[in-house]
């Protein structure tokens, strides 16, 4: 009778052991991973701007600061979870200053939907959901917008120009200078028109 208790026990640990191994495994499949989305799963534009003025094709430009805003876009039968991420990939004609890390909002400007993260070692801007609830209860209009600056890159050459692809935008030609001195600072920031020295290119 002992042995057959034993042998019945030992049985019983074994069974228990096999389920404390595997079962958690289960759970673990059942749950909805997290991943980088593909680029097919989205749609995604860019703003690009210097000192609050549209880049231009063909511009130059000194030390200023760019401002790239990149607005993803997705179909309204899509399920965002929490932790899906896009991976912004800076041209590397410029370069992020430092790492940084930035609630983003939806269109209320109260509402926090994503989180971004600027990476100088690896010159990526990284959008990652944070509230999927709130893309839950969307029907339609489900979208993330951005805003990070840029500089020039240091291997970026003087007064020479460059095919720019910014991702989300266009392909611009764009040179770097040293602007003149200027009193009224318009181009710090870029290059005055020659027809309109109010307007900076």
């Amino acid at each position: 009778m002992k042995k057959r208790t034993s042998k019945l026990f030992h049985g019983l640990m074994a069974l228990l052991l096999v389920v404390s191994v595997f079962l958690p495994a289960l759970k673990v499949s059942n749950v909805v991973k997290a991943e980088e989305l593909p680029a097919s799963s989205y749609t995604m534009k860019t703003v690009s701007k210097i000192n609050n003025n549209k880049l231009v094709d063909g511009a130059k430009y000194g030390e200023g600061k760019f401002y790239l805003q990149p607005t993803y876009s997705f179909p309204n039968d899509v399920t965002l979870k929490d932790g899906d991420y896009m991976v912004y990939h800076v041209p590397n004609e410029f370069k992020i200053e430092k790492d940084s890390t930035t609630e983003l909002k939806a269109p209320d400007g109260q509402t926090t939907i994503a989180e971004l993260t600027t990476s100088k070692a690896d010159n990526t801007a990284t959008v990652k959901v944070t509230n999927a609830a709130y893309f839950a209860n969307l029907s339609e209009n489900k979208e993330i917008t951005a805003l990070f600056t840029v500089v020039w890159a240091d291997s970026v050459k003087l007064n020479t120009p460059y095919q720019i692809n910014i991702p989300g935008d266009q392909v611009y030609t764009l040179t770097r200078i040293v602007p003149d001195d200027d009193p009224t600072g318009f181009t710090k920031w870029g290059v005055q028109d020659s027809d309109d020295p109010n307007y900076v290119n």
